[in-house]
């Protein structure tokens, strides 16, 4: 990841495939300040399962933040959703 970069993530469920979708963060809320990360390569989060349980349908939304002279970006390859209640 290029320095002075940013991954975040926020995660949505719903129980039909439609929504409706609110995206999180790990405290529930939905403003901007409360996301996942930042985000470093080959690190595992924990989803706070109180907030998503006995949904069927999930959503996910990556926020790529730029270094302050737009000059680079962070990169994501892969993401990877386990499930295990």
């Amino acid at each position: 990841m290029p320095a002075s970069t940013e991954v975040r993530f926020k995660f949505a469920t719903s129980n039909s495939p439609t929504g409706p979708w609110s995206f999180v963060g790990p405290d529930g809320g939905t403003a901007d300040n409360d996301f996942y990360g930042p985000a470093l390569p080959n690190t595992s989060y924990s989803i706070n399962y109180s907030l998503h349980n006995n949904q069927r349908y999930f959503r996910y939304r990556v926020i790529l933040i730029s270094n302050q002279a737009q000059t680079a970006s962070p990169r994501v390859h892969d993401i990877i959703v386990n499930w295990s209640p």
